[in-house]
């Protein structure tokens, strides 16, 4: 058979679960192929070289898979035994004929991750630092290690040497790890002085900042380059080594304010299945919903299905950003409008499920770094807190789901130092339960509500788990599912009392009934009804786009040719 003969199977094929065909070679190949990698397969030329994560049955047979690869990849990247697999480089043609063997479990690409920053360049004022929940009596997250996995901390006067216990660099392609400290990006230096920068009020200013948990301690974990872009496998191997050093660090929280593109079901990513593993371990994840609400799919949908991985994992907790009104009232609270929607793609989670504030905050500025070079109106100078002498080298303004995700860490800090043995299950179901209800806002934008830190401390419930729910068509009406009795007493931890009473629901009932027939949100859109195969290329688009005053990053572009529009993985 030809190179590219079968690939046409292989992108129908591609999103049905693994599974063994001894007996047809060709299926076996497409079933351990993911979708994205088989349109790119079919898409891609003679030669090119891709990266890729293999992943095999178990740790025993990752030696001969590594014996394997190393015969047939140009570059063999790092082991990443969390999720029984490799990264490597290797032509399309290897890929394909990789695919045929009995010791590949599945083959996807090494997908770019990508900082889930939002920042209107002409924002102006102190932003929502000091009206943010987390002061509560003497709790400061003391004695609470939160993983910062983005793209590394800068030193600050703002974060004391003792604060940051380690430094790991995993943006090195050949694997090596290294201990130095740094952030050319800026991203993760903003985000950790929003989870445990050290309290601070300007001379002159009745402005406070500072972090939520400035009592916690932070290892920084270096994961994007000074573009703002990563790799999967770099974020997996940072989940990986938290999980082997937590208890050395007192790691109790891990903070991803970064996503990726979600191309295939949660139990199929590799990256959800490295956070999902880390959650079981007893460690809170809290991830970023992302910022493509403003996105339009293509279909006339515009926001929905937007949540990125590993946020669309049901088990972790996502986070969407919160528009305060730069006020502590909650009467002018809204969703942000960038902030990323649920239900997630293919699996249909409700997501996110809270959001915090996440716009104009103030937190820590690294300078010259990409950030700070591309916005310097978001520089937060002397004449804007009425601060002396001026101190305007050390903070920046910003707005994304990002900076609300850190608060949420932050909280869950505090929340870890009040109760230690809170399960990741008992945070996550605490925080939703108590959140503050927009009822304004559909599920898909403000998930339970608003973070509202004082009430989970208040919670007493202890559920055994707490995924968040499916939803799913029936005979014309939506319901909610996957939960069953995993929240524990109905009465407490009810999902009418989570995300709305059935009039709120039966109002949402039709737009959610329209997303079922969305080709974009099912992954059903393959397959025209005559049979054609819907055919897709991938463009890269790298750096900073602005659009509409915003500036956000963009990533894995799915763009088909199809007549009927094009789904979007940003």
């Amino acid at each position: 058979m030809s190179r590219f003969a079968h690939t046409s199977l292989i992108v129908i094929l591609a999103l049905l679960p693994a599974m063994s065909f001894a007996g047809d070679p060709d299926l076996s190949r497409a079933l351990r192929l993911s979708r994205d990698l088989a349109e790119r397969l079919q898409a891609g030329v003679p030669g090119e070289m891709v990266d890729v994560i293999i992943q095999t049955d178990g740790a025993a047979s990752l030696p001969p898979l590594r014996q394997l690869a190393r015969s047939r990849a140009s570059r063999l990247g790092r082991e990443l035994p969390l999720v029984d697999g490799l990264a490597v480089t290797m032509s399309l043609e290897e890929i394909e004929a990789l695919a045929a063997n009995p010791l590949v479990k599945k083959i996807t690409p090494d997908r770019r991750v990508l900082s889930s920053l939002n920042i209107t360049a002409e924002a102006a004022g102190a932003g929502a630092a000091a009206s943010m929940p987390g002061r509560r009596g003497s709790l400061t997250g003391k004695g609470i290690g939160v993983a910062v996995i983005d793209s590394g901390i800068a030193t600050h006067e703002d974060l004391a040497r003792e604060k940051i216990r380690a430094y790991v660099d995993l943006t090195a392609r050949s694997g090596r790890i290294s201990r130095l400290a740094g952030d050319p990006f800026g991203h993760g230096t903003h985000v950790a002085g929003i989870i445990a920068g050290r309290p601070f009020t300007p001379a002159g200013s009745d402005e406070s900042l500072g972090g939520i948990a400035p009592g916690a301690h932070l290892v920084s974990l270096r994961v994007l380059d000074e573009t703002g872009m990563g790799h999967s496998s770099d974020v997996i191997a940072a989940i990986s080594w938290v999980m082997a050093n937590r208890d050395r660090y007192k790691i109790r929280v891990i903070n991803i304010s970064l996503g990726q593109s979600v191309s295939e079901p949660a139990e199929l990513d590799p990256l959800a299945q490295a956070v999902e593993r880390a959650w079981k371990a007893g460690i809170v994840v809290v991830a970023s919903a992302g910022n493509a609400g403003l996105i339009s799919d293509g279909f006339g949908v515009t926001g929905y299905g937007t949540i990125s991985s590993p946020g669309n994992d049901p088990l972790v907790l996502t986070v969407g950003a919160l528009d305060d009104g730069r006020t502590v009232e909650r009467g002018d609270d809204a969703v942000a409008p960038f902030t990323s929607k649920g239900p997630s793609r293919f699996d249909l989670v409700v997501k996110p499920d809270i959001v915090a504030p996440g716009t104009h905050l103030v937190s820590l500025r690294v300078a010259s770094s990409t950030l700070d070079q591309l916005m310097p109106a978001s520089r937060v100078n002397a004449n804007r807190l009425g601060a002396s002498p001026p101190f305007e080298p050390r903070y920046m303004e910003m707005s994304g789901s990002s900076m609300a995700t850190a608060v949420v860490s932050g909280a869950v800090a505090l929340m870890l130092e009040a109760q230690p043995r809170l399960s990741p299950d008992e945070v996550k179901a605490r925080l939703m339960t108590s959140a503050v209800r927009l009822d304004a806002e559909a599920i898909y934008s403000r998930g339970a509500g608003a973070l509202d830190l004082s009430a989970a401390l208040a919670q007493t419930g202890r559920p055994l788990h707490a995924p968040s729910p499916r939803v799913s068509r029936q005979d014309g009406q939506v319901v909610l599912t996957d939960t069953g009795a995993a929240w524990g007493d109905p009465a407490a931890w009810g999902l009418t009392e989570l995300y709305g009473d059935a009039a709120l629901w039966q109002e949402e009932i039709p737009e959610t009934l329209a997303l079922f027939d969305n080709p974009c949100m099912t992954g059903e859109g393959l397959v025209w009804q005559s049979g054609l195969v819907w055919q897709s290329g991938l463009v890269w688009q790298s750096g900073l786009v602005w659009q509409s005053g915003l500036v956000w990053q963009s990533g894995l572009v799915w763009q088909s040719d199809a007549s009927r529009g094009a789904c979007l993985s940003w």
